[in-house]
């Protein structure tokens, strides 16, 4: 419900998501990269301790080269990406 009203706000800048185990299960990362696709102004995400592994670095890298023109953090702090 959350990922269908932020859809919404395309002139969002900032996603702050830590400590909501997003990286849990794949589904989590999936529903991170179907918004961003929408943000074109986003300039930050945080993602601080999530439960991302080096098994979600695949879908990392996509929410990076969907929003590589204005991102500028993407907080990882205490997941699990090793």
């Amino acid at each position: 419900m959350i990922l269908i009203s932020l859809m919404h706000c395309p002139g969002l800048v900032s996603i702050q998501a830590e400590w909501n185990n997003i990286g849990s299960s794949p589904a989590g990362l999936m529903a991170m990269l179907t918004l961003v696709r929408n943000l074109r102004f986003l300039e930050m995400i945080d993602l601080i301790n999530n439960k991302i592994s080096h098994q979600s670095a695949e879908l990392l890298a996509e929410i990076i080269k969907t929003n590589s023109r204005n991102l500028k953090i993407l907080d990882l702090r205490w997941n699990d990406i090793g």
